[in-house]
């Protein structure tokens, strides 16, 4: 009899470590290729990931009932406070439909909050080793591209939403339209923009030397605004929390220098005579597509915002509207289907506040505080950092509800702490 109870309890063991894995490769699956991947965006291979995401309900549910008492309350209490966001199918048409995309979005990403630290840990860490493994080729093959011209071989591909893209070898996908910007195997160059802001700014000191040199050159060839934009608040935070005050004031004088001399560099850029498509297409998308700019005297007068890819309509336009489309957006009043064909395709703050309303753009607000607070405990100064951080990915990418912006921000907000506290700290 003796021996009877321990083989149960190793049963039990065992069965605990085989549900928190298959939940845990899971998880790795789903955020590697639902990560904004063109992969995703096929039809076979987003039948496939549905798989997965159905798989992750039963998944989770063998997770909890094994592991419900060593869930955290916190990581209980984020799940329950992102149930709100459910609101983004309030326009749907059929319910059985918004239904299936709420478990299809919401339960990966419970999974990812429920699950240990350690487990959320490997899952994150291994996204980072496919992210740049993945990266790694198409970047040379860009750079050979645009450099020196060499051809190759090009394989057309067209997505469930009829997006059309070529490809190089399955592992560099562009729009022919876009082809200056590099994409990867992303479905467009913002995407990695986001990403490398994100990864750069918390997990600088835990990447390889390797990851962080993949990670800065797709940022930069992607031509992300918001890249550029963002670079010097990742220098500064990193050098506030190295307390690096000196570099720190030498780099805001530097940074003052540069931006007061930018419109004499655009000036000069525009009037020089490169008759190269290349020079000429990575102008384009860089100034002319970023920026309203003065024929005249070639000075910007205002920033080009390509977050919304229509002037139908405006916050003019609904500002004008009944309280209950402000408060609750035109997809509960008017539909999904019928305002998208108003507005047209679109990504950022803006079209997200037109769809879903004031309510919902302020929760977002108030979940980006929660998650600030609940996963580490952090100094008034440093979380208001981070809030502003979360904050400004927020504002490009309202997508607090996706597993793979998520991952970061929760990990990122433990990694935040212990670098600001031990900045020689490298493991979990």
């Amino acid at each position: 009899m003796s021996f009877i109870i321990p083989y149960k309890q190793l049963q039990q063991a065992d069965a605990r470590i085989i549900m928190r894995n298959f939940l845990m490769v899971i998880l790795m699956i789903i955020l590697w290729f639902d990560g904004l991947t063109v992969y995703g965006l096929f039809p076979t291979g987003a039948a496939i990931l549905n798989v997965f995401k159905i798989t992750s309900v039963l998944a989770l549910f063998f997770y909890v009932i094994f592991f419900r008492h060593q869930i955290d309350k916190k990581d209980f209490l984020l799940c329950l406070a992102f149930i709100p966001l459910w609101w983004i199918y309030s326009g749907e048409d059929n319910p059985v439909v918004a239904g299936m995309k709420i478990i299809s979005r919401f339960v990966p990403l419970f999974g990812f909050i429920l699950i240990d630290r350690d487990s959320k840990y490997k899952i994150l860490s291994a996204w980072f080793t496919f992210y740049t493994l993945t990266l790694f080729p198409g970047i040379i093959i860009h750079i050979l591209k645009l450099v020196f011209s060499i051809p190759f071989p090009v394989n057309e591909f067209t997505d469930f939403q009829g997006k059309q893209y070529d490809s190089h070898f399955f592992i560099y996908f562009y729009n022919r339209w876009n082809y200056i910007r590099f994409c990867g195997i992303y479905n467009e160059p913002g995407v990695i923009g986001t990403y490398s802001f994100l990864m750069l700014l918390f997990f600088s000191h835990y990447l390889s030397r390797f990851q962080k040199m993949v990670i800065w050159a797709s940022g930069l060839l992607s031509l992300s605004f918001f890249f550029f934009g963002t670079i010097p608040f990742i220098f500064a935070i990193r050098l506030l929390l190295k307390r690096k005050y000196f570099k720190l004031s030498m780099s805001a004088f530097f940074l003052i220098g540069l931006l007061a001399l930018t419109p004499m560099i655009i000036d000069q850029i525009l009037k020089a005579n490169n008759k190269s498509s290349v020079y000429n297409d990575l102008i384009f998308h860089t100034i002319k597509n970023r920026f309203n700019i003065s024929e005249g005297s070639n000075s910007i007068t205002s920033i080009k915002t390509n977050r919304l890819n229509t002037d139908n309509y405006t916050f003019n336009e609904f500002k004008k509207e009944d309280m209950v489309t402000i408060l609750f957006g035109n997809f509960f009043t008017l539909g999904a289907k019928k305002f998208n064909d108003i507005t047209g395709s679109g990504l950022g703050i803006e079209l997200n506040f037109y769809q879903y309303g004031l309510l919902y753009t302020l929760y977002n607000i108030l979940l980006i505080g929660l998650i600030v607070l609940l996963p580490a405990r952090n100094k008034l100064l440093h979380g208001l950092l981070l809030f502003l951080a979360l904050l400004i990915c927020y504002y490009q990418r309202p997508y607090l509800y996706r597993i793979e912006f998520l991952s970061l921000m929760y990990i990122g907000v433990i990694e935040f702490r212990k670098f600001a506290l031990k900045p020689k700290i490298t493991e979990p």
